[in-house]
């Protein structure tokens, strides 16, 4: 069982907890990568349907987390940039579309915080759920 409150708590732990968290998600896990100098980690997750060079992912470090769609592809990431403004009614927090990612960033995080973990990974797992319903189709007919 994974002992979400537990007070030798890392973020390398706090990110296999979220995949574990996400088991429950229709999303497939894709992998995990640490970020540079260490400062964090990146949960990547595959979105529907595939397309080379576009992926979902989770994003970790101490003080904040963010859930996005990566987009490699400049044509790609033009086309869908300029539907942010029908998706954003799907959203709280206003999306960013900005270094070929369109997401949100929770910034003054504590991810150490076991009072605020839950919800930090209930907000992590909703948004990476709502960007991927909302982009699937217009994935699906990019050329």
């Amino acid at each position: 069982m994974v002992n979400f409150f537990s007070k030798d708590y890392d973020l390398e732990q706090y990110t296999e907890d979220f995949k574990v968290f996400m088991e429950k998600s229709h999303l497939k896990f894709w992998k995990i990568s640490p970020m540079d100098a260490g400062a964090g980690f990146y949960i990547g997750y595959e979105i529907r349907p595939r397309k080379r060079g576009i992926w979902l992912y989770a994003m970790v470090t101490t003080d904040k987390i963010a859930a996005a769609l990566r987009v490699t592809n400049e044509k790609y990431f033009e086309a869908l940039k300029a539907q942010a403004a029908n998706i954003q009614p799907y959203f709280q927090e206003t999306l960013e579309c900005e270094y070929n990612r369109i997401g949100i960033t929770k910034d003054n995080i504590d991810s150490m915080d076991s009072d605020d973990r839950i919800e930090q990974f209930y907000f992590l797992r909703k948004t990476l759920e709502t960007l991927d319903l909302t982009f699937r189709d217009r994935i699906e007919n990019l050329d």
